[in-house]
């Protein structure tokens, strides 16, 4: 576990997010732009920005994170999948749920042609599943099922 992760851990999410951004700053000055990486630490950087309600900051992370993945690994690997459902959640908390939908089936697609990842599977079903089921209980105002969230 990073510096960078405790201070998430630790609740400080704007602090996390300036070392997020100082460890991507890092990087693309050391192993350039387009390192795969570079792309790991834009996940980092999107993921800040998504936890403190910036989606469309977090949705430019993931893309450019997205771009250089597919630019180094081809178009079935699966951080590109990871970066789709990734990129399926930030979608899903703006309400866009057609692109998240998109999101999320692409990665299932990659990942059942590189034999299959139980656990990006599993967290796919979760949020189209029960994400849907915590909004409309949570309006409601009803518990969700201990198996949601």
């Amino acid at each position: 576990m990073s510096f960078f992760h405790i201070v998430d851990a630790q609740n400080e999410p704007r602090d996390a997010m300036k070392y997020h951004k100082e460890g991507l700053n890092v990087r693309k000055v050391n192993l350039g732009k387009n390192h795969v990486l570079t792309a790991a630490s834009l996940d980092d950087v999107a993921g800040m920005y998504q936890k403190v309600g910036e989606n469309e900051k977090a949705l430019q992370c993931l893309k450019e994170a997205l771009r250089i993945r597919k630019l180094q690994l081809g178009n079935d690997s699966m951080d590109i999948a990871t970066t789709l459902f990734a990129m399926g959640i930030v979608f899903a908390a703006s309400n866009d749920n057609e692109k998240a939908s998109e999101c999320y089936s692409a990665s299932l697609a990659i990942s059942a042609r590189n034999g299959s990842n139980p656990k990006l599977e599993a967290q796919v079903i979760m949020h189209l599943f029960c994400r849907p089921l915590f909004d409309v209980m949570h309006i409601a105002h009803l518990q969700p099922p201990p198996t949601c969230y």
